[in-house]
């Protein structure tokens, strides 16, 4: 299984980058041909790609069973690195296999709507779910390239799947040649989605098979990583009845919540809403003072703002060549 899934991920990569140079060269000197290219079709046309990138995690997986699936993954990776090796070196290894699980475990998380559990709301990925609706998630960095997926779960049942595939800065590839590099991948023109607020730019493009849709979005502005989400459509037509706590935005105000009562959506008063820049090292704000003589949140004793200063990472991850689509399921 590991071997067809990386085989399959090899060849995604490949065939991506091959088709991305002869995107490049057609498309040079004309500017956002993705938008040109507006299909006139509503309905996202049908891939049979996309269950072969989806690989073995079904449908309704529980949070236990994709660990199991990256532990596996990882196991038979390190096996071959613990051959011929001294017991030092063989413990070093098998304690640096066993801590990538770890942590998978241990970035289960619970969207109950609680200050803990909202450290995600102001990222990426904090449109892709609601709290105190029984959603949850896990989430996978590889060790190699950095890049993250998010598996989603309702009633501990997965349903999404949210790939983030970095771009290095200064990449020459942008995100109309990654999708039309895509359309040759899954055999076929996505549905351009366009923005309502800007009409001439594409908001997700979009393919589909009998139980997925597969949403193509663009954040490399302020993540710089393209996104590939993967939804159960079975769940996807049913988000009305299953989230019943709707969410709700409160902006520059603290929750009036009582004591012990879950908070419901996202809100911008989260002290740590910076928990993002902290992780990517990307500081995008600074904290500023409220009403006078109350200090804002991360504000010295004085009252004075103070900025968070995004931590050294231990260790940097390997380099992926300019090679956004490398990692993810390159175990």
């Amino acid at each position: 299984m590991r071997r067809i899934l990386q085989v399959s991920f090899v060849v995604f990569s490949v065939s991506v980058f091959a088709l991305s140079g002869e995107a490049q060269r057609r498309g040079r000197g004309r500017r956002n041909t993705a938008a040109a290219a507006v299909a006139v079709s509503t309905t996202p046309p049908n891939s049979a790609r996309i269950a072969e990138e989806l690989g073995t995690v079904a449908w309704g997986s529980t949070p236990e069973q994709v660990v199991d699936y990256y532990r596996r993954q990882v196991v038979a990776e390190y096996l071959p690195l613990l051959r011929n090796k001294g017991q030092v070196e063989q413990d070093r290894l098998m304690q640096e296999r066993d801590a990538i699980v770890a942590n998978l475990r241990r970035s289960f998380l619970r969207f109950n709507g609680l200050v803990p559990q909202r450290r995600w709301d102001t990222s990426f990925v904090g449109s892709e779910y609601t709290h105190t609706n029984n959603e949850s998630m896990l989430v996978y960095e590889s060790p190699r390239t950095g890049d993250r997926e998010f598996y989603f779960f309702f009633n501990d049942r997965l349903w999404k799947r949210f790939q983030a595939r970095n771009v290095p800065r200064g990449s020459p590839l942008t995100f109309d040649t990654f999708v039309q590099s895509l359309d040759g991948l899954f055999g076929g023109q996505g549905l351009r989605r366009m923005r309502q607020d800007q009409p001439d730019r594409v908001e997700a493009v979009l393919w589909q098979d009998a139980t997925t849709q597969l949403r193509v979005i663009d954040h490399s502005t302020f993540y710089g990583a393209y996104c590939l989400v993967y939804e159960d459509k079975a769940v996807l037509s049913r988000l009305a009845q299953l989230r019943t706590n709707a969410p709700a935005k409160v902006a520059n105000a603290t929750p009036t919540t009582l004591a012990g009562e879950s908070v419901v959506g996202n809100v911008t008063a989260d002290t740590n809403e910076d928990v993002v820049d902290r992780i990517t090292g990307r500081l995008r704000r600074t904290q500023t003072n409220t009403a006078a003589g109350t200090p804002a949140a991360g504000a010295n004793a004085n009252g004075a703002a103070t900025v968070t200063r995004p931590a050294t990472p231990t260790t940097a991850p390997a380099p992926n060549n300019g090679d956004p689509l490398n990692g993810l399921n390159g175990l």
